[in-house]
């Protein structure tokens, strides 16, 4: 019985500890400016890693839908795509996320209802809730580009 328990426990920590870790990926616009490395030591090893062109190394998580772009500098783009079946969901998701950006200094341009920009810190973030016609899925895609420095 106690292993039973046991198994149940070590069973929940690890889901409770995949929602935490996707909740804080959301925030991809903390990884640009990073090294490959580092965005490697956050998250895991990629399913895709080509450093072939220096100027332009590609990662990307398949279950995370992450993929990144780095050059010698570090990260200049990261993009995240999430699938929900519930709008209510998604906007709790995107009220959560702008809400972490504005407290991390992050400044909101909104689009329209589905649409958010924000800048902050040499970087801009893009928001966009896409609900298809053809389909019972919504889609939430979040795109963090450096901005230049002039």
């Amino acid at each position: 019985m106690k292993k039973i328990n046991f198994m149940l426990m070590v069973i929940s920590l690890l889901f409770l500890g995949h929602q935490t870790t996707f909740s804080q990926i959301m925030n991809i616009q903390k990884f640009i400016g990073k090294s490959p490395r580092e965005l490697i030591n956050a998250i895991g090893k990629p399913v895709k890693f080509d450093d072939s062109d220096p100027s332009k190394i590609f990662i990307y998580y398949n279950l995370l839908s992450l993929q990144c772009i780095a050059d010698q500098n570090g990260i200049y783009k990261a993009e995240l795509t999430k699938y929900y079946t519930s709008e209510l969901e998604a906007i709790e998701e995107i009220n959560e996320l702008i809400s972490n950006l504005i407290s991390e200094g992050c400044v909101e341009d909104s689009i329209s209802k589905h649409h958010f920009i924000l800048y902050g810190k040499g970087v801009k973030t893009d928001i966009v809730l896409t609900e298809f016609d053809d389909s019972p899925k919504i889609e939430l895609k979040v795109e963090a580009i450096k901005q230049s420095n002039d």
